[in-house]
């Protein structure tokens, strides 16, 4: 039986999370089985009349999903066979060749493959900033820089790629017609990972100004500092220009607005990630046998009742009726 890694957080203020991460084997069926024990203080008032166990099971989610494969930041965008950068990039260069040689035909097929490796590509973007930036911090404390001096050229090239191949696949519309659904996919991508990227770079600025960085040489740091300054203004500015709505100076009351659409686009681009369930009550084929079971003895107690009041009383009387 594989080793089941376990993860608890809280997810939100209404909210908590477990995580059960477990390797597959294609030559194995494994079952499992959860038991989870609650415990919870009185004062809370929690009890089967407050909070029954159907309200319970209604607020229960659960979602099985692969792990997000894990790559180093510089190689999300690269060519290689099998990257993420190549798969997308095939997938829009056999889209824009379709729509050159088939303008008039649809082409449903090669824009669902650019939908599916844009969320692949967004998802293993995304865990790889942040075990860039996790990195970024353990080396500065260590006193080293690199990984830091490369996050913000990493990242960029990520955005680059994204934002040159969102620009080829991108069908011009009239000003009465809704916009293209594909158009719509790699602007929010660009959007998504560019608030991220943003997030990134300000955590280990973070780092830097909380002191974790106090074994590197106050010129290095400095460096560094302005460096990452320069990454997150270009950013900014781009945010601006495309009018992405950004958590800035001059930004007032567009906080909710950011942090909801980073949540929906958190749900849609990891969406590719999610595997289908198909649920079915346990005991199912008990439960209807017992329900068969006990209409076919209700049926045979009802005949033996009509048989005996027809020889006691006759056929369609008013005792029998009774």
């Amino acid at each position: 039986m594989p080793t089941i890694h376990e993860n608890f957080e809280v997810h939100d203020d209404f909210q908590f999370e477990l995580k059960l991460d477990y390797w597959l084997d294609e030559n194995r069926r494994d079952d499992y089985q959860v038991d989870m024990y609650l415990f919870l203080p009185i004062a809370l008032g929690l009890n089967r009349h407050s909070y029954p166990r159907s309200a319970f099971y209604d607020d229960v989610k659960n979602h099985v999903r692969l792990k997000t494969p894990e790559l180093s930041l510089d190689q999300v965008p690269t060519l290689t066979d099998g990257r993420p950068g190549r798969l997308l990039t095939d997938a829009v260069k056999q889209l824009v060749a379709w729509r050159q040689d088939n303008p008039s035909a649809p082409d449903d097929a090669r824009a669902k493959a650019v939908e599916y490796h844009t969320k692949m590509y967004a998802s293993i973007a995304i865990r790889a900033l942040k075990n860039r930036t996790e990195a970024c911090r353990q080396d500065l404390a260590g006193g080293a820089t690199e990984s830091a001096w490369a996050l913000g050229e990493d990242s960029g090239q990520i955005l680059s790629q994204l934002r040159s191949l969102a620009a080829q696949v991108s069908v011009p519309q009239a000003a009465d017609q809704p916009i293209d659904r594909l158009t719509t996919i790699m602007a929010s991508a660009d959007e998504y990972l560019t608030a991220l990227v943003i997030q990134a770079v300000l955590n280990t600025l973070a780092a830097i100004d909380a002191g974790q960085a106090a074994t590197v040489p106050e010129a290095d740091r400095q460096a560094l500092r302005s460096a990452l300054l320069v990454a997150v203004k270009r950013q900014l500015r781009y945010c601006e220009k495309q009018g992405f709505p950004a958590l800035t100076a001059g930004s007032a009351g567009q906080d909710e607005t950011v942090l909801f659409r980073l949540s929906v686009f958190k749900k849609f681009f990891r969406s590719a990630l999610f595997l289908n369930q198909h649920r079915q009550t346990d005991g199912r084929l008990a439960s209807q046998l017992t329900m068969g079971l006990a209409a076919g003895l209700s049926m045979a107690f009802a005949t033996l009742l009509a048989f005996f009041a027809q020889q006691k009383f006759g056929n369609f009387t008013m005792p029998l009726f009774a």
